[in-house]
């Protein structure tokens, strides 16, 4: 709460967690291990989701400026990180790498029960709403970097899992990244051939 009133420009501050297990017993590490005390970038929080919810202290007005919550079913599960993304456009976060709360993991949350393919679906639905939040807000050219990264990432680990699934949809709907999966996909087989060709001679 201090550093809320004490930076205005900071929207919102979330602490590192300790792990515990179902049986609430605590881990020997945080949640976290290469997190210092500091700002989180827009870049550092497109390189994956390092706030824990129940953490996190935000202003309330800026929350309300950002939309809030996305309630779209498609999004179950990363609505969070969505929000946090567009929070870290409206102004700065702030990490604290000492554990204050508690993190179950165990193998019946909500993020596992969801299947990979709509999550990977998911983070490139959040992605494309972040490129559209906020237009008068000029991106610098780090954050346009990230952002394209996460993006394409998202769009190969969705195309991965709806191949094994046999699944064509994420192909119709998002050509312009199959074609350089696909791309990816042949010179990745015909590399293993050339490796197994000369490992037979």
């Amino acid at each position: 709460l201090g550093i809320l009133e004490a930076s205005p420009d900071v929207v919102l501050v979330a602490t590192n967690a300790m792990v515990i297990g179902s049986d609430c017993t605590a881990a020997e590490a945080p949640l976290h291990h290469d997190l210092a005390d500091g700002p989180v970038p827009l870049e550092k929080l497109l390189a994956g989701n390092i706030i824990v919810a129940s953490s996190v202290l935000a202003r309330r007005e800026v929350i309300a400026a950002a939309g809030g919550f996305n309630e779209d079913p498609c999004l179950r599960a990363v609505e969070d990180y969505d929000l946090w993304l567009r929070l870290a456009r409206l102004g700065e976060i702030r990490y604290l790498a000492e554990p204050l709360v508690a993190y179950m993991e165990h193998g019946d949350s909500i993020r596992s029960e969801q299947s990979r393919q709509a999550y990977f679906d998911a983070l490139g639905r959040i992605f494309a709403g972040l490129r559209a939040f906020r237009p008068d807000r000029p991106w610098t050219t780090s954050e346009r970097d990230a952002l394209d990264n996460a993006e394409r990432m998202a769009a190969f680990a969705l195309m991965d899992v709806a191949w094994r699934n046999k699944d064509p949809r994420p192909f119709l709907r998002h050509p312009w990244r199959a074609a350089p999966w696909l791309l990816r996909k042949i010179c990745t087989r015909l590399d293993t051939r050339r490796r197994v060709a000369l490992e037979r001679r």
